[in-house]
């Protein structure tokens, strides 16, 4: 192994000897290492000679790898980490939340290498937050955070046991921050309000009015509005939605929201009318500096609309509440809800983001009592004798009802929509012919773009009315 050195630099053209001491070594396979900034030469001496003494014992297998791995500092792990993450496209904020957040609490617990990771300190660490005033929200996601650098490295190899392996996930049973969704007549003041406000973030009354609009019609969250452009506005399609790449998305897939009532479509047409397909919607960074609840409370105030009803607020994000919970209050089925809300976990979907009242939670009742499986006996048998006294030719025909089938899981066709002028907040009912009907031909192509499958469709109004239900308003048209 050479001695200490001062290495050459070539700068400009010319050569410089380094102030700084230097290192060359081969390692345990052969490979020629080189370390650099040692102060003094004795310093760079010393660390040639543990060097040697680390290459010996390693190709004698007293040094594992997971020993030399447990002799760097964990930040350098986290390095690491946050690389990994970076490599998987999860967008920049994602990374340095959860990199911050484990940073902050491996500094609180005085951890400095892997074998100060411990299930007990990290349990001792939650209950201080918890103490804190910290939620249980923002506890559960820092357990997830840890058992996520866990499994890091376990699968490269840098760890044999997890740490954490006897950290339960946190139950959620509180929110410190509870929305709530918007009522139609809310949805309805809210839009003409917003056509009035003074401009916030370059964005004008009109402009916050169509941002509000689109947000209330497909569910997307601010930081996707943020990002969109006229050409995610599929408005010419046959059928007219809204799309946004994996980029655009918090989830980092393809979304594809339709868009069902007429009018809103005529009104978005009118509204990017003269812009350029590569022009921003809502350009500027009020989304990353929280924008979107600074924009709604002034609307909400114009419009008398109370921003907090028993704990639970109406911020921008309560506008994708609104739109959920609408599917829901519709009786839309649960995979075509849990497909339009974009979640991976439908217990999410209707755990968190449905609101129902005691009022829809009534109406939901009668309508399950008007089912066939809450006929009384004698309601049965009287139903059967009617049957019974029915002549072959007052049967239903069997050829039919492939027929009626596909009518009770038409789309909703007559419900009130936008009209095509400058009013967006509803207007006169539309004649169900000029709603874009189902073609009974379409495509597994236009299927996918509209979300039309056998477990993503709405039931009709006939149906819905039977059960009770009202047809949405025209802004929530889907």
């Amino acid at each position: 192994m050479s001695q200490p050195f001062h290495p050459t630099i070539i700068r400009n053209g010319k050569t410089y000897k380094a102030k700084t001491w230097s290192i060359r070594y081969p390692d345990a396979k052969g490979i020629r290492q080189q370390e650099n900034g040692f102060t003094t030469r004795d310093e760079a001496a010393i660390r040639l000679r543990d060097a040697k003494r680390e290459v010996n014992e390693e190709r004698a297998g007293i040094r594992t790898p997971r020993i030399i791995q447990n002799e760097k500092p964990l930040s350098e792990h986290l390095d690491d980490f946050q690389k990994s993450l970076e490599d998987r496209e999860i967008s920049p904020a994602q990374v340095m939340l959860v990199t911050g957040r484990l940073r902050r609490a491996f500094d609180t617990m005085g951890i400095l290498l892997l074998s100060d990771l411990n299930g007990n300190r990290f349990q001792t660490y939650l209950a201080s937050l918890r103490k804190k005033g910290r939620s249980q929200q923002t506890c559960k996601h820092i357990v997830r955070h840890a058992k996520q650098f866990a499994n890091f490295l376990l699968e490269d190899e840098r760890i044999e046991t997890d740490p954490f392996r006897k950290v339960r996930p946190i139950k959620v049973s509180e929110r410190c921050h509870q929305r709530r969704a918007l009522t139609s007549e809310e949805c309805t003041k809210l839009l003409k309000a917003a056509r009035k406000c003074s401009p916030l973030y370059g964005l004008s009354g009109p402009d916050q009015e169509v941002l509000f609009l689109v947000a209330l019609n497909t569910g997307f969250r601010a930081t996707e509005l943020s990002h969109m452009e006229v050409a995610n506005l599929q408005l010419a399609d046959e059928y007219p939605h809204i799309s946004l790449s994996a980029s655009q998305t918090k989830n980092r897939d393809e979304a594809r929201i339709p868009l069902r009532d007429p009018g809103v479509v005529q009104f978005l047409k009118a509204w990017i009318a003269g812009k350029p397909r590569s022009a921003k919607l809502w350009p500027g960074n009020w989304a990353k500096s929280r924008g979107g609840g600074k924009m709604i409370k002034p609307a909400l105030e114009a419009a008398e609309i109370p921003y907090e009803v028993d704990g639970r607020k109406a911020d921008f994000h309560a506008l994708r509440y609104t739109f959920i919970t609408n599917l829901i209050k519709a009786g839309e089925t649960p995979a075509y809800v849990q497909r339009l809300a974009r979640h991976s976990d439908i217990n999410l979907t209707y755990r968190v983001y449905s609101d129902l009242g005691l009022e829809d939670l009534y109406h939901g009742m009668l309508r399950s009592r008007q089912t066939p499986h809450s006929q009384t006996g004698e309601s049965q048998e009287n139903s059967l004798q009617e049957q019974g006294d029915k002549s072959p030719d007052d049967q239903p025909d069997d050829s039919n009802s492939s027929e009626s089938v596909a009518q009770n899981v038409a789309h909703f066709s007559d419900s009130e929509g936008l009209s095509s002028s400058s009013d967006v907040t509803g207007g006169d009912k539309d004649d169900e012919d000029s709603r874009p009907q189902k073609d009974k031909h379409s495509t597994p192509q236009s299927q996918k773009a509209t979300g039309d499958n056998s477990s993503c469709r709405s039931m009709s109004q006939q149906k819905q009315k039977r059960r009770g239900g009202d047809s949405p308003p025209g802004w929530f048209q889907t």
